[in-house]
């Protein structure tokens, strides 16, 4: 029998190959734990901490409990309500074990037949019995249970593996797909309980770039079923999408329950280039019982999330108006509409979101995906944002400024342990990398080169890395040198975007790739790969904040020192400036920009244009410096002036000469950055493009704003000590 116990995957666009994985051979096999739950013959899989049920029949996974062991634990998912009634002739298969999350391909409604095929709604894998191929335990504790399913109408097979790890309040699955050839769209059809009080529920997802309601009729009052929201409506953000009343003509679709009565469909599709190369996510916090669901995945993959919205909207059997709940579904489909409308031209598709997976006979596919529930403090809002920036764990952060941080494995759903013996490992190179970056005497690119440096290595690539010190001619004479050697690809920091794109296109000529970091080149007439950069323009907004909480209430005037031949610093000053207006439009204490002067992002250039602001503004009151170096020679300037109690500093970077700096109190905060996460991105990126991946345009690093507090609780700063 087949087992994906045995089986590994290397991401090839939005497949995975399988090869071997030896966490298998060290598990232990385990009697299984059968029961029938909720009128279904289920098999049962638990840790201390967490329990979960599969239906033999559709492979529906609930009831699922969190913190079992609690007085009230945590039991998250959605049961139909007909499920202990013995109903029979139900309108669609999956309405028989109808329950939690479960995964279906081809996903939605499948009214039409492509060719000969005309599916159940939903798919065989949401309806058909699974067989148990084995249940283990390794040796660490993990409790594993694999399942099989043989499809029919479109022959493939299908291996479904879940597996709970000691101590994480997770519920981990893969789904390997043999055969099944053709396009086909797939999804998780997580769907949760929904309390009958309102607005208790909070739900927000990683960021989106578009947002839409269902194009059709979702509901059909000739059915006894009744629709909310607008039909084919676009929308920006969750807590204003377009009604089809004119009063409200928006409805808030991030609290629920909402809006009784009514059945809804919307999907928003996850913005990659703002994921950092990390998991897309979605989260739902119940306010009441204080607890967070959250749900990660490779937006690669599945890119979007429908949410079925389900409050007693339907009337026709078996639903008799009492179905409360909330399906947060992670699909590659259009909308639930099916194959049909999912694998032919559509509204998304024409807009270059995949609405369908492209199986191959010959190379199996994995779609991977975790979801887990953690208590949180009363309090503990809308989850504003996942950090996903430490291994083996994520920290949920709340509008309400509370953070929960939950041990989770989040580098399994992206594929980690996935991937193929890198070309280091079998000794052979995959070339050279040829690195120019703006100049290594600033530490920000140094670490950024010799990250580039460093996974390259483990990758099997080797590195030249060089110093353009701000010098086009210099730069573009590297460049051409990098062509000389023929290197497998090309990583800049631009000096200048402008000047550099007549060699970028002699790189593009000899079909070598150009990869660009922290400084984009976004000139006609040149192809760059992919640019991953730190969000530049929200963390000039972050730099823009500190100043206002620097100055308190008293406001005063400011300056700024520039580098304005880098694209990167003229959008931490549009960001800053933004944040500025808005400020003094919205009346607060006038903070007023009375200079911009020069700096050349170095502290000789900070002291002297400090020097030069101070003279010719003896009353200011504050300075953003567009990097550290800046910033410091500013510090310098000020010093010698005897004026650092009467003018505070903004820096951006978070060096360690920075932040050592604010620990001291000599700058008030730095937007930091994580050159190394950039430096990882980009060797990720040259990998990806190497294995034929499509590449989204950018991947942005947001910044994090590092205060006085934050250095003092720092642990490298604490070992490393450092100048006081």
């Amino acid at each position: 029998m087949r087992s994906a116990g045995n089986i590994s995957l290397l991401v090839r666009g939005v497949g995975l190959v399988a090869t071997a994985l030896p966490g298998s051979l060290i598990a232990a096999p385990v009697p299984p734990d059968e029961r029938t739950i909720h009128s279904q013959p289920s098999w049962v899989l638990a840790t201390d901490g967490v329990e979960v049920a599969i239906t033999k029949r559709g492979g529906h996974m609930a009831p699922v409990t969190f913190d079992r062991k609690a007085a009230v634990p945590i039991r998250p998912y959605h049961v139909s309500p007909w499920q202990d009634e013995n109903l029979t002739d139900l309108p669609a298969a999956v309405l028989v074990p109808l329950r939690g999350d479960f995964f279906c391909m081809p996903f939605g409604g499948n009214s039409a037949a492509r060719g000969d095929e005309k599916h159940e709604p939903h798919g065989e894998t949401a309806t058909a019995e699974w067989r148990l191929d084995s249940r283990t335990r390794d040796a660490d504790g993990t409790e594993r249970i694999v399942l099989a399913l043989d499809t029919k109408l479109r022959a493939g097979h299908v291996t479904k593996e879940i597996f709970l790890v000691p101590g994480e309040p997770v519920v981990y699955s893969r789904h390997v797909i043999e055969g099944f050839a053709g396009p086909t769209p797939l999804a998780h059809h997580a769907t949760l309980a929904m309390p009958e009080e309102e607005g208790v529920v909070r739900v927000s997802t990683s960021p989106f770039r578009i947002g839409m309601t269902c194009p059709g009729v979702f509901s059909d009052p000739a059915s006894r079923e009744y629709q909310s929201l607008a039909s084919g409506a676009m929308f920006t953000d969750l807590a204003h999408v377009p009604s089809r009343f004119k009063e409200p003509a928006e409805v808030d679709c991030s609290r629920f329950p909402a809006r009784r009565g009514y059945a809804d469909l919307l999907t928003v599709v996850a913005d990659e280039s703002k994921l950092a190369g990390g998991p897309a996510w979605t989260a739902a916090v119940n306010m009441k019982d204080h607890w967070a669901w959250f749900a990660i995945r490779d937006a690669k993959v599945l890119p979007s999330t429908v949410f079925w919205i389900e409050n007693h909207g339907r009337h026709g059997v078996p639903w008799s108006g009492r179905n409360n709940c909330l399906g947060l579904e992670d699909v590659c489909a259009f909308f639930a509409e099916g194959l049909v409308p999912s694998v032919e031209p559509n509204s998304l598709s024409r807009q270059g979101i995949r609405t369908a997976i492209e199986l191959d006979a010959a190379r199996p596919t994995e779609i991977r995906y975790a979801q887990g529930a953690v208590r949180v403090p009363a309090g503990f809002d809308r989850v504003k944002t996942i950090d996903f920036s430490a291994a083996g764990r994520i920290r949920l952060v709340a509008d309400s400024g509370d953070e929960v941080t939950v041990p989770v494995r989040h580098a399994f759903v992206m594929g980690a342990d996935a991937r193929p013996r890198t070309a280091a490992a079998t000794g052979k190179s995959r070339g050279t990398i040829g690195v120019s970056l703006l100049a290594l005497d600033n530490p920000f690119f140094k670490v950024i080169g010799d990250t580039i440096a460093a996974e390259g290595k483990k990758q099997g690539y080797d590195t030249i890395l060089v110093s353009a010190d701000k010098d086009v001619a210099r730069q573009g004479n590297q460049i051409k040198d990098f062509l000389v050697k023929k290197v497998a690809a090309i990583v800049l920091s631009p000096c200048d975007s402008k000047s550099i794109v007549p060699v970028i296109r002699e790189a593009n000529a000899a079909g070598i790739p150009v990869f660009t970091v922290d400084i984009p080149c976004n000139e006609p007439g040149v192809t760059i790969a992919t640019q991953v950069a730190t969000d530049n323009e929200g963390g000039g907004r972050e730099a823009g904040r500190a100043m206002i909480e620097m100055l308190g209430p008293a406001g005063g005037k400011i300056a700024v020192l520039h580098l304005k031949q880098a694209e990167s610093c003229l959008l931490r000053v549009k960001g800053f400036r933004e944040v500025i207006d808005a400020h003094n439009a919205a009346g607060g204490p006038k903070i007023e920009i009375i200079t911009e002067l020069e700096s050349g992002g170095a502290k000789d250039g900070g002291y002297k244009a400090m020097e030069d602001a101070l003279q010719a503004f003896p009353e200011l009151q504050g300075v953003f410096a567009i990097n550290d170096p800046a910033a410091l020679g500013a510090r310098a300037a000020l010093e010698k002036a005897g004026k650092t109690q009467q003018v505070g500093i903004i820096g951006f970077d978070g060096q360690p000469e920075g932040k050592h700096a604010i620990r001291d109190g000599k700058i008030f905060a730095d937007p930091i950055q994580f050159p190394d996460k950039m430096g990882v991105s980009i060797v990720d990126a040259i990998v990806r493009y190497s294995l034929g991946e499509t590449l989204p345009p950018k991947t942005l690093i947001p910044t994090s704003l590092y205060r006085k507090a934050d250095a003092e609780a720092d642990p490298e700063l604490a070992n490393e000590g450092g100048p006081r």
